[in-house]
């Protein structure tokens, strides 16, 4: 008993600061998925941004197998069109990646938007390389 108390104590101690940090956690992480909601609607049509050490990913994640209704309807072999009757529709799942040692003021600057535009081209003829093209080594 005399090696259990102070470990004892030790233990209910790290119990109650694991018990404060989750709390702590529980918090934070509600309060980062407010902010997720509210970056989500900037990606628009698209399916991925990375931008000042945020990261988001949209993909499409199948959707779960009724599996009893599967085995309900056929005991030996299933065919794929069966699992694809018994499975519920896809969804779309987004994955956040955050740098948090991002650092604005270190941060290379924004690449510039480019804007493409067709060049009309000055010859249209396309000239045959001679029969020396490409033949010289060093």
């Amino acid at each position: 008993m005399v090696a259990w108390r102070p470990l004892a104590k030790a233990r209910r101690e790290k119990e109650s600061k694991i018990a404060e940090l989750k709390a702590q956690l529980k918090v934070l992480t509600k309060e980062a998925k407010n902010l997720e909601a509210e970056i989500l609607p900037l990606l628009g049509e698209f399916r991925r941004a990375d931008a000042l050490g945020v990261k988001v990913t949209s993909y499409e994640v199948a959707g779960t197998v009724d599996w009893e209704g599967v085995a309900h309807e056929l005991e030996a072999n299933i065919p794929p069109d069966v699992i694809a009757r018994h499975q519920t529709g896809s969804s779309m799942a987004t994955r956040f990646t955050v740098d948090a040692s991002y650092d604005e003021s270190k941060a290379k600057p924004e690449p510039l938007p480019r804007v493409r535009q067709k060049v009309e081209a000055a010859n249209e003829t396309v000239e045959e390389p001679s029969q020396f093209f490409g033949t010289f080594w060093f």
